[in-house]
């Protein structure tokens, strides 16, 4: 027997790295008033895909008739439940409401495992709904970036649109499309930096028919930046937006205190899920462009009015955790903190356990030897867990209320008495 294709079992080293993700981003968002909520890892599959195309994820959907002969499917992401949750709870919740929540989604995509792209994974998400402003759009994208600065994730750049601004630029040099041809033209353009310039030109022209210059005048446009000609589009709308951006971009910047070359524009990132009306962003690793966006989102203007008769406008960010999990387990060099406390008497346990109990109420996390093998033994499995202190408890230590301290690297022992929670602390830390 073996696991299916996509999914993956999750070692002790790989969930460290996970709840710390999920630690860190939680706590980050706790000290900017985000609270903590959940939603069913089951839904009516109508909950999920509404009665529109939400673009490809609707083919990735794990949909299936349960038990009671109910059309149900797995969510593919926690923004739609979340907006079901928002309509369903209306009455109970303060707005505008920021809400912070983990768990596992499930797409039926082609997976990429190298790239950390499975069929199962986990999202850490923060929302404001309730609210539509810059100043909500800036604090989401400020959230994920303080978040991957507290992660020591390294470098990165966050990239920001409006998908406003793209469809006005599609719209004016290919003013004949329908919704669905424009929607095909944005999942394309959504690819640019993924399948190159090429091959985003070719796809466009198959979905059009239109003529390649006008393809390769859009996509020079998409790469204007601050360069763009605004005064071509006012009746669009199009230069409203772009100063409300830009203002967003310079929140955000105030908010994280982040630099100007981490926080850029790009006309080029759409998202492909079909719901964002405004805002999006995406966030590279510079050291490991090749996972792609390990944080992403946007603003979502209908998408809880699906469920309600009422608008609400909502803004959201997620991080890929499993994804930032790979980068981050691959950089860590950092060895574990926890001791070993090594029993090598029987008539010692009793006292051993009473050592585990002081540290562990003082915060101190501890391994206490369960096997009743041999010093020699115990001592083996710490070095294979990578402990780098072991408390060894017998006899003699159980009479004197001591600790004898093994340092592993050094093979150095030294005795404490069991008060001495600081100096135990304190070699920790050597």
């Amino acid at each position: 027997m073996s696991r299916l294709k996509g999914f993956q079992d999750l070692m002790p080293a790989v969930m460290e790295v996970r709840w710390r993700i999920i630690e860190v981003v939680v706590q980050m968002g706790k000290r900017s008033g985000f609270k903590l909520m959940d939603t069913p890892t089951l839904e009516y599959y109508r909950t999920l895909v509404g009665d529109n195309d939400l673009g490809e994820t609707i083919k990735q959907v794990y949909r299936f008739t349960d038990g009671g002969g109910r059309d149900v499917g797995l969510r593919f992401d926690l923004t739609v439940p979340f907006a079901r949750f928002v309509a369903e709870h209306q009455h109970e919740l303060i707005f505008p409401f920021k809400r912070i929540q983990f768990g596992d989604v499930f797409r039926g995509e082609k997976p990429q495992m190298e790239r950390g792209r499975f069929r199962q994974f986990c999202q850490c998400d923060f929302d404001i709904v309730g609210v539509d402003g810059g100043s909500a759009d800036a604090e989401v994208v400020a959230l994920a970036y303080t978040s991957l600065q507290a992660l020591g994730a390294g470098e990165f750049t966050i990239a920001l649109n409006d998908r406003q601004i793209t469809l006005a630029l599609v719209r004016r040099l290919m003013p004949k499309l329908d919704a669905v041809a424009m929607d095909k033209v944005l999942i394309a353009i959504d690819k640019l930096a993924k399948v190159g310039r090429e091959r985003v030109l070719a796809s466009i022209v198959t979905i059009t028919n239109a003529q390649v210059a006008a393809v390769e005048e859009l996509l020079a446009l998409l790469t204007l930046g601050d360069q763009l000609p605004l005064s071509e589009y006012s009746q669009a709308g199009v230069q409203e937006r772009w100063q409300r951006l830009v203002s967003t971009r310079a929140e955000i910047l105030a908010m994280s205190g982040g630099q100007p070359h981490e926080v850029v524009i790009d006309l080029a990132i759409v998202r492909g899920l079909g719901y964002y009306t405004g805002i999006v962003f995406e966030t590279e690793l510079r050291a490991a462009a090749e996972l792609g966006s390990v944080c992403s989102g946007g603003r979502y203007a209908d998408l809880v009015s699906r469920f309600a008769n009422k608008p609400c406008a909502g803004v959201g960010g997620s991080i890929g955790v499993d994804r930032l999990a790979m980068h981050l387990a691959a950089q860590s060099a950092s060895p574990p903190t926890t001791l070993m406390l090594a029993v090598v008497a029987t008539t010692a346990r009793e006292y051993a356990y009473q050592v585990a109990r002081d540290l562990r109420s003082n915060g101190i996390a501890i391994d206490v030897d369960v096997s009743g093998k041999g010093l020699k033994q115990q001592l083996r499995y710490a070095h294979r867990q990578g402990y780098r202190k072991v408390l060894i408890v017998g006899s003699k230590e159980a009479d004197t209320a001591t600790v004898t301290v093994r340092d592993m690297e050094t093979g150095t022992e030294q005795v404490l008495d069991l008060q001495e929670l600081g100096g135990i602390l304190a070699l920790l830390h050597k």
